[in-house]
């Protein structure tokens, strides 16, 4: 009888592994396939550098593409409020643990 096994498994499951069963892709190929809905499904997946990443290839591919610039610059506005929010956060902490 035909078929011949269990379908092929391209992704291993393991967070960030490489796809099994799949040669050295050149990083001009994956450059090619960064789309910009691989990068909001990373962001909104909560993997940000990567979304990031994937931004930046589109643009050195696509300079000046405004969708993709202004979801760049949202994430960089966003890391930077987070990190001023933290230190206030550590800030406030110091001065709570010296009033004691």
């Amino acid at each position: 009888g035909g078929g011949g096994g269990p379908p092929r498994r391209v992704f291993s499951g393991e967070k960030d592994a490489k796809p099994a069963d799949v040669p050295d892709v050149p990083m001009d190929v994956i450059d090619e396939l960064a789309t910009e809905t691989m990068g909001d499904l990373y962001v909104a997946q909560g993997e940000i550098d990567k979304g990031a990443d994937i931004y930046r290839r589109i643009l050195e591919r696509e300079p000046g593409k405004e969708s993709v610039m202004s979801k760049l610059a949202d994430l960089t506005d966003r890391h930077r409020r987070k990190r001023q929010i933290e230190r206030l956060g550590d800030f406030l902490a110091s001065v709570h643990k010296n009033r004691r």
